[in-house]
């Protein structure tokens, strides 16, 4: 039985297709909806930039987090119980370690997420990251 469903959301309209099917499948199972945006940390995940340019980049990126996080809630049908949970840190292993702390029953995600071609192809990994490494079952949404 799915009673929880993970949804690791950037913002995306990738991530906004895979919050539609999360909403599908939290109707039609009664499951809770947690709503997870990690912020990349340029430090950890192998991004060199200057330290002004990383601290404007970190000043900016809660509030936008928070902006998607609220939207993606608004979203979801009223009578869905939702969380949301704000982290920081890899991405892809973020949201491992948040599959296996909690109890989750399923995870709903986006195939790539929003930016350049280089951070498609960084999120595209981290879609590959989880698949490879969660022990739940994952629905990924393109």
């Amino acid at each position: 039985m799915m009673k929880h469903i993970l949804l690791p959301i950037d913002g995306s309209e990738c991530a906004l297709r895979a919050v539609a099917a999360a909403n599908e499948m939290a109707l039609a199972f009664g499951a809770k909806v947690t709503l997870l945006y990690v912020i990349p940390d340029p430090r950890k995940e192998g991004v060199i930039q200057g330290q002004e340019a990383m601290i404007l980049s970190e000043s900016k990126a809660a509030p936008l987090a928070r902006q998607h996080l609220e939207k993606a809630q608004k979203s979801l049908d009223p009578g869905i119980q939702t969380a949301i949970s704000l982290q920081k840190g890899v991405v892809s292993r973020t949201i491992e370690k948040e599959a296996a702390s909690n109890d989750y029953d399923f995870i709903v995600m986006g195939t790539e997420g929003m930016g350049s071609a280089l951070k498609r192809l960084l999120l595209g990994s981290v879609t590959r990251h989880v698949l490879e490494h969660v022990t739940i079952p994952v629905l990924v949404i393109r």
